[in-house]
């Protein structure tokens, strides 16, 4: 329930905005509503919704049950996310993926099986966190280009 700072002081995770700079796990039986934000990596096998800001690696495993903005290096989603993605440099749907919202990425990579209903932009992408450490404000995705009729 508490990361650690570099001074060793302990960081309350939970309903508010988290900063982490090691790798995290959201556990299955975990449910965070708010910002998450992370200078590391982050595995989620549990249910977050609000926003989801990862400098690093994303990984949304089987039993993700996912409704948030997404902003990462990378993303490999394996369960259901109903929300946008943001990759910089690749998005990944696994065969068990379900995700419904749009994706802006360098690279999509989807396996046969994943249920995707939204739009692929292909555009450039601003990294999830700044080089200061703060969370950089993205835009979301312009009406012409999101698919407006899902």
């Amino acid at each position: 329930m508490f990361g650690k700072k570099k001074d060793n002081a302990p960081v309350p995770v939970g309903a508010a905005a988290a900063v982490c700079k090691e790798s995290s796990l959201i556990a299955q039986d975990c449910l965070i509503e708010g910002a998450l934000q992370s200078n590391g990596d982050v595995r989620i096998d549990g249910r977050v919704t609000g926003t989801i800001r990862v400098a690093g690696n994303l990984t949304l495993s089987d039993t993700a049950d996912v409704s948030a903005d997404i902003y990462a290096k990378n993303v490999k989603i394996a369960g259901e996310l109903h929300g946008n993605i943001r990759a910089e440099e690749l998005a990944e749907l696994a065969a068990s993926a379900r995700v419904y919202g749009d994706i802006a990425t360098g690279a999509l990579k989807v396996e046969r099986g994943a249920r995707f209903v939204g739009s692929s932009l292909g555009q450039y992408i601003a990294p999830a966190i700044a080089d200061d450490g703060a969370a950089p404000e993205l835009p979301p995705p312009k009406a012409e280009e999101a698919g407006k009729d899902r």
